[in-house]
């Protein structure tokens, strides 16, 4: 009877995990996503994600010879709701090449290089301002951040 309960609570969890995702709009890298954790503090929604590690080969001398450095915890804004600020906190691995030693960070299949706004945030603000009585204020309100942010 153990068994069958541990097994149902594991198909449960998947299937709260697979929900999350599906509410993100992650399905498209849904295969990339090993862990998924959410928790809220006062009116902000953390969603932590944890990447599948992947074969990895370096950028500069294209060795496979590599190993993890360290993670680095990074914090992006992730704005599909009107009522809740979501931010997903991933942990990107940094790697070390041990043939050239160079580090270089895995690839984020969240934002773009740098950026501290989700693909998908960025793509809904510029469909929020195709409209002629959408302004930048407005976008930013709606969407969790700042004015500079919305105009760069």
């Amino acid at each position: 009877m153990l068994k069958f309960v541990c097994i149902q609570l594991a198909k449960n969890k998947a299937f709260l995990n697979y929900n999350i995702i599906k509410l993100l709009e992650f399905e498209d890298i849904e295969n990339l996503i090993s862990k998924v954790d959410s928790y809220s503090v006062n009116s902000d929604l953390f969603i932590e994600i944890k990447t599948c590690p992947n074969t990895t080969i370096c950028s500069f001398c294209n060795s496979t010879n590599i190993n993890i450095k360290e993670y680095k915890k990074v914090k992006i804004t992730h704005s599909i709701s009107m009522t809740k600020s979501i931010y997903i906190l991933f942990n990107r691995r940094r790697y070390k090449c041990k043939t050239c030693g160079k580090t270089f960070y895995e690839h984020d299949p969240f934002t773009d290089h740098k950026s501290r706004l989700s693909n998908l945030t960025i793509m809904n603000i510029l469909e929020y301002l195709k409209d002629v009585n959408h302004s930048f204020t407005g976008a930013s309100k709606y969407y969790n951040t700042s004015i500079n942010t919305v105009i760069c």
